[in-house]
């Protein structure tokens, strides 16, 4: 992202979101009972239901704000491993399907940089709740430390990047997951048993 949008639709979009993703005293529990979390069976593991939270705001123009938030870390995300030199995502970019939504999403931001307005996202993606400080112990390893990694995932083809950090992750399919069910249960499965165990193996290091 160049400076000036950078400083304009990325500063506009993430100005509200530490006050979208938590409540005003992230420490008192009854304040987080209070958050508009949704809980969802993500998918089953071990023959036990895995479950998440998505933000579910009543009004539009909150959800939008998340909802864009979520989208510029992931968009973020997938072009910082590409300068990284990250096959598979350099890989989607360089792709007809990445070239066209790389476009979209980068119109979208500039939109929103001109008009200080925020819209729908123009492609899915979802910002998940994970079970707070507990989580955050469990993958960092350490009681004072939060977690913090990205990657691109794939099973013979790039599927979406994710985002970890804090208690939230970020899950971007490079697809309708509406139209491919299948690809997006791989992902997730990809994303949360797989990548995981990843992570902690590597936080303990």
């Amino acid at each position: 992202m160049c400076k000036a949008c950078d400083n304009g639709a990325g500063s506009a979009i993430e100005e509200r979101s530490a006050t979208l993703l938590m409540p005003p005293d992230p420490s008192n529990p009854d304040q987080w009972d209070e958050m508009p979390l949704v809980p969802v069976e993500l998918l089953e593991f071990a023959g036990e239901p895995f479950k998440l939270a998505y933000y579910d705001y009543e009004s539009s123009a909150d959800q939008d704000y998340l909802d864009a938030f979520a989208l510029l870390t992931a968009w973020r995300a997938v072009h910082a491993l590409a300068l990284d030199g990250q096959p598979a995502a350099s890989k989607f970019l360089n792709s007809p399907k990445g070239k066209a939504v790389d476009i979209e999403v980068a119109d979208y931001l500039h939109e929103v940089h001109t008009s200080n307005q925020i819209a729908p996202q123009p492609v899915p993606t979802a910002a998940l709740y994970w079970q707070g400080p507990r989580m955050a112990v469990i993958l960092s390893g350490k009681d004072d430390e939060m977690p913090f990694a990205w990657a691109v995932l794939e099973d013979q083809e790039p599927l979406g990047v994710a985002v970890l950090f804090g208690f939230w992750v970020i899950l971007w399919p490079f697809f309708d997951e509406s139209d491919e069910p299948e690809k997006y249960e791989t992902l997730k499965r990809k994303c949360f048993i797989d990548w995981n165990v990843e992570i902690m193996a590597w936080q303990r290091r």
